[in-house]
């Protein structure tokens, strides 16, 4: 992976990084680095800096960072190496980050809360989606972060929730999409689905035109360098490709539901669903390894995602109910 530094314009630079898994497939990661109007410079998420990296980073800030925010609950692997390069600096987490390494120097003040967002505004906004488990129990499951928006540059930093899928085929430029582990974030409970359908079309309408996506695993691509147009018409693109995700997600509620309260209205008949042969327990995931707590393929995002792919819609509606962390 190219370890350099990408100069988004106006103050914001986002710098690309190594991440392998299993030692061999090397997805990349990131951090951004921004300076805010009164001369300050803050990062977002932590990285292990190469010496070429560093050297840069102290030309544009004199050697000076004023604070590290960790965006996403479980990028944890370079925040001990953050905050020796950087020991002057604030160093936010979010709860997972503090649970985890109690032994680091953290704010009190964590990343996902909005008393922290506003010691940065107006330089940067900050967004958490609606919906989903911001810290799911199953930790394969990252669909959920903190979305950082710095209006000077236009650029939209965030990890996993927005993602690019690569250039195939007849597509000649990378797509946007959101996270293939959406299904399993989504909170078991009735609305959820609209509410992160409707925190989406509010970000977009809120965070409008964006110049650069810069996404963790993916990459930092501007406008023309994406399919769709524009990254706002990408992201637009994104949220319409899940539809499909999150109708599935509000029918099937609409059904447990209503299964629960015939048979609750019934007691001892085995009530039926409109559309339901039977009065079975709904399909739940029956390939590969399980994780019996959450309901999900044990193995991680990619084997969630090429699993999604390869198996029927009807086989994909198990989740497991929990309450939102944070």
């Amino acid at each position: 992976m190219d370890h350099k530094i990408i100069d988004c314009g106006n103050g914001f630079w986002n710098l690309r990084g190594s991440f392998k898994i299993a030692g061999m497939l090397d997805i990349g990661t990131q951090a951004s680095l921004v300076k805010l109007s009164d001369g300050r410079f803050v990062f977002l998420d932590s990285y292990t800096l190469t010496p070429e990296q560093r050297a840069e980073v102290d030309a544009i800030t004199g050697g000076k960072v004023a604070a590290v925010l960790n965006t996403h609950p479980f990028h944890t692997v370079h925040v001990e190496a953050m905050q020796a390069a950087f020991p002057e600096a604030k160093h936010y987490g979010t709860a997972r980050h503090l649970e985890k390494f109690p032994h680091l120097k953290w704010e009190a003040l964590r990343v996902e809360d909005p008393a922290l967002w506003a010691e940065f505004a107006p330089d940067l906004e900050f967004s958490v989606p609606d919906g989903v488990l911001f810290i799911h129990p199953n930790e394969h499951i990252h669909c959920s972060s903190v979305l950082v928006w710095h209006p000077a540059s236009r650029s939209l930093h965030v990890d996993d929730t927005f993602g690019m899928l690569p250039a195939k085929g007849l597509r000649k430029k990378p797509k946007i999409s959101v996270h293939p582990t959406l299904r399993f974030a989504l909170e078991k409970r009735a609305g959820a689905a609209k509410e992160f359908r409707a925190w989406g079309a509010d970000l977009l309408a809120r965070w409008d035109n964006p110049n650069w996506l810069c996404a963790a695993h993916s990459g930092a691509l501007s406008s023309d360098q994406i399919a769709g147009g524009s990254v706002g018409d990408g992201l637009k693109g994104a949220m319409k490709a899940a539809e499909n995700t999150l109708k599935t997600r509000s029918e099937m509620g609409r059904i447990r539901r209503q299964t629960i309260s015939q048979t609750t209205a019934q007691p001892g008949t085995a009530a039926l669903a409109p559309g339901l042969r039977s009065a079975a327990p709904l399909p739940r995931f029956e390939h590969g390894p399980q994780n019996a707590a959450n309901n999900a393929p044990a193995g991680g995002t990619f084997q969630l995602f090429h699993q999604r792919r390869a198996q029927p819609v009807a086989h994909l509606t198990g989740h497991r109910a929990a309450a939102r962390a944070g």
